[in-house]
């Protein structure tokens, strides 16, 4: 009798003990599961507050920049139209050589003028599809001489919302302007490439580039990279940037179609 009641201790303590043990996975599994649900949260929380700001910043910026190109179209640009004008007048009353070029340089100030105040309110152009705005921005780029732009294009491009469209062509345009003013490149190469649920956008130079890891360790030096950087995480983009000294500089902007 003695002997069984040992025996049947060693069960039940076993029983137990396994049950116990049981207990204290299920309730590590468990709280592990909440840790982990609660930490997930926490950083989608910080996530969508920092795309919030973000998006209140973008919002801001392009009402500035729209306020600005109306500033210049109805403003200055009237200004000019009525140098314009007299300037017109003048040169005919007398055509002379300085007169003529006057005359020219006014009117092809006041093109570049209207084209920039449509560049800077997005609601003159939003409908318009990449490759026009490219090609338009291609020609703008072109009369400067200092460098060649060539813009291509593959596949069909597929309708995106307009709030994404306005990013992405944010972005482009930081690009563009970092290389006709630190590049010192003579080419710059656009490429858009279009699938049904992918858009890409190549952006290339033969300049003299730049040092990534110099980059990643003054964040100061590359501010105006940072804001691309931003600008690509709100959308849930990417971009690849390849970069060396004296070997030019490859931007990959990459937006899955959702």
């Amino acid at each position: 009798m003695h002997e069984k009641d040992v025996v049947f201790g060693i069960v039940l303590s076993c029983s137990v003990f396994c049950a116990l043990t049981i207990v204290l996975v299920l309730f590590y599994m468990y709280y592990q599961r909440n840790k982990n649900k609660y930490i997930k949260e926490k950083e989608d929380q910080e996530l969508r507050h920092k795309n919030a700001l973000m998006q209140s910043e973008l919002e801001i910026q392009e009402q500035t920049l729209k306020h600005i190109g109306y500033e210049l179209h109805d403003n200055i640009g009237q200004l000019i139209t009525v140098a314009k004008i007299h300037s017109n007048a003048l040169t005919k009353l007398h055509p002379t050589e300085h007169s003529l070029q006057a005359y020219d340089a006014i009117s092809q100030a006041l093109e570049e003028l209207r084209a920039l105040s449509k560049v800077l309110d997005h609601s003159q152009w939003i409908q318009e599809s990449f490759e026009h705005i490219l090609l338009r921005d291609r020609r703008r780029i072109n009369q400067l001489g200092s460098m060649e732009c060539i813009v291509s294009k593959e596949g069909e491009e597929p309708i995106i919302d307009s709030n994404i469209k306005i990013i992405i062509y944010r972005m482009i345009q930081e690009i563009i302007t970092n290389a006709i003013k630190h590049s010192q490149c003579s080419v710059l190469n656009i490429q858009m490439i279009f699938k049904p649920d992918l858009i890409c956008f190549h952006i290339s130079d033969n300049g003299i580039g730049f040092d990534m890891n110099e980059v990643n360790n003054n964040p100061n030096s590359g501010s105006g990279l940072l804001h691309i950087l931003q600008r690509i995480k709100v959308i849930g983009g990417s971009i690849d940037i390849v970069s060396n000294p004296e070997q030019g500089t490859l931007f990959k902007i990459t937006y899955p179609i959702h």
